[in-house]
């Protein structure tokens, strides 16, 4: 996938994209394409794409090839990357909303540009290995698991004992803080959240924020 031109990926996304946006709406859904170059690794663009949409409040994050997609409200998005000469890669964003306003699509497509600009490669900067078992202090008090680490991406299980664990994280690193989204069966709340780790991921601190208001502030140590 990816030896696949950028302008055939770019249109198969693009009839992609509106596919999935018009079959939930009878009207047709706006829509904002943009494109950028950057100096960048193949395997950087796609770890950039997963980062740009967590830190914009992009859920339901899926990776195919040469692209990662998510949504965020009645908005749905794709960011590809593409081999482009001189060793760098073409990204090219696409978001759809339902919304009928053009203006919004194209806002929330610059924003995902500005992220893929300033995201920083994870090369020049230490991403935390981390495994195992977290005691948390604070709120809540706990403990988490991490449940699977590729790279920058990391997703965690959470509850007050080993027993209880049917809550959720997931994210991605950018250097050593971890920021997503996550998953409160308890509650039945979602939102989001920023962990800053050590850098030899032994500990963490950080806020998370319910998407239906209010925050907490809590603490983590490796047992």
């Amino acid at each position: 996938m990816k030896k696949m031109s950028c302008k055939k990926s770019v249109w198969l996304i693009i009839i992609g994209i509106v596919f999935t946006i018009t079959s939930t709406v009878s009207a047709q859904p706006a829509m904002s394409r943009g494109e950028q170059r950057l100096s960048i690794s193949y395997d950087e663009c796609i770890s950039r794409a997963e980062r740009a949409f967590t830190n914009e409040g992009w859920v339901n994050i899926g990776k195919g090839g040469a692209f990662v997609n998510a949504f965020k409200e009645n908005n749905g998005a794709y960011i590809m990357c593409n081999v482009a000469p001189d060793n760098k890669i073409w990204v090219n964003i696409v978001v759809a909303s339902s919304s009928q306003d053009n203006s919004i699509a194209g806002g929330e497509r610059v924003k995902l540009q500005r992220q893929m600009e300033n995201s920083g490669s994870t090369a020049s900067c230490n991403v935390p290995k981390i495994s195992g078992t977290y005691s948390t202090s604070g709120d809540p008090v706990g403990i988490m698991v991490i449940d699977y680490q590729n790279g920058s991406y990391v997703s965690i299980k959470y509850g007050k004992d080993e027993n209880s664990l049917v809550n959720r994280f997931e994210g991605n690193f950018n250097c050593n803080v971890l920021s997503g989204t996550f998953t409160n069966t308890i509650y039945n709340s979602t939102g989001t959240f920023k962990y800053e780790f050590s850098n030899d991921g032994s500990t963490f601190s950080g806020t998370w924020w319910n998407k239906g208001g209010g925050e907490g502030q809590i603490q983590g140590r490796k047992n």
